[in-house]
This record gives structure tokens, sequence and C-alpha cells, in this order.
């Protein structure tokens, strides 16, 4: 059985959830209040698996409710419901402690396998959510130098020139030409002097 609290300073979408999930057989609501100062009151008196913290509250950020209850080492697991689709406020919750962040308006289907997941340790964030932090990390990915431009880069920091490059690679200049066009657009450079100086900056040249 998995114990709920819920907490939601609208009242009545607190009640419309409780009353949807007072229905499901392994669930137990054990209460459904409107303020997050309530919501830890009852948490001292008796931990639950899983608070489901709707946000915004009248009383205190749900960043705040987070840090409290982690704050006494309550073993409560934490999933955030709310409208906000920003990726940067998502993440400061789940940085804050946060095991999963529900969008309001998605299915209840959904809503049912999320508490189950997060109650079994798992972490979950919405697919929209989920969706631009693998762009932000594939995009941050793709700005990192390989190995193999970072070789050719530090060639260049040599005075070595893009004909020299080609002979010591085994590749044509056209080629290498290529490679230096991605290695400025990745670096944000219009040149080999600007790429060089960046680089240098960065310390992608320790090792070489």
């Amino acid at each position: 059985m998995i114990q709920l609290l819920l907490v939601d300073g609208d009242g009545f979408a607190a009640e419309v959830l409780r009353e949807f999930l007072i229905g499901v057989p392994d669930f137990e609501i054990t209460g459904s209040v409107t303020s997050g100062q309530e919501a830890l009151v009852q948490l001292a008196s008796q931990p639950l698996d899983v608070l489901l913290l709707g946000c915004p509250l009248p009383d205190m950020p749900g960043i705040q409710v987070i840090t409290e209850i982690l704050a006494h080492g309550w073993p409560t697991r934490i999933l955030v419901i709310g409208t906000s689709e920003d990726l940067e406020q998502v993440l400061a919750l789940g940085q804050t402690g946060a095991h999963g962040y529900f969008v309001r308006g998605d299915t209840q289907e959904n809503m049912l396998a999320v508490v189950r997941a997060v109650a079994g340790g798992e972490t979950w964030f919405s697919q929209k959510i989920a969706t631009q932090l693998f762009t932000r990390l594939y995009a941050k990915e793709e700005e990192r130098l390989t190995p193999r431009q970072i070789e050719i880069l530090w060639l260049v920091e040599k005075g070595t020139t893009n004909k020299e490059i080609a002979l010591a690679l085994n590749c044509t200049e056209k080629n290498i030409e290529g490679v230096l066009g991605r290695i400025y657009r990745k670096l944000s450079a219009s040149n080999r002097t600007q790429a060089v100086s960046v680089a240098r900056d960065r310390g992608l040249f320790k090792g070489q």
C-alpha cells in the first residue's frame, strides 16, 4: 500500500485529485491539505511514502517545502505537480530534492504510473521536460571538440599549415578545412587565431 499526502494551494484541484486517487486499490490517501506548513506538520507526525506537492502554495515556495523535508531526514518521496514546463524551474526543484515533476493536464493513467514509479524509488519528469533536458544535454555534447579536432587545433596552434596537417594525418587538405570550419562553429570563433585562443583559455591543449 502506497501512502500519499496531497498538498495543493488550489483546494478544488486537490479535491479532484483526491477523489480520483482514493479509488485506486494500492493507494492510501492519508490527508489533503492546502498549505506547505500543514503538510510539514502532518509529515512530522507521520512520514509517508509520497508527497504530491501541488505548486504554487499560498504560504511558501515548493522548494522551501522540499528543503524542510530533506532537512528533517524524512523518507517521504516528493512528486511535484505544477503547470510550468520551464526547464530551469523544474531543474531547480529537482536539484533541491524533488523526485519527479508531473505537469497538470497530463492523463490520469500517467499520473498513476508516475506515483508508483516515484514511490518505487525512480525519478520521473514529464515527457516535455525530459525532451527539453535531453535536447540541452545533446547540444552541450555537440559543442565539445572531439579528440581529433583538438589534435588538429593543437597543430594549428603550433603553426602547422593545413597542407602539413593533412599530410601528417593522411587525409586531404579539404578535409582539414572542413574540420576547422566545424571547430570554429563549436568555439564561436571566426578564424584560426580566435579558435586557438578559446581552446587555450579552456585548457583543451592539456595532455597534447
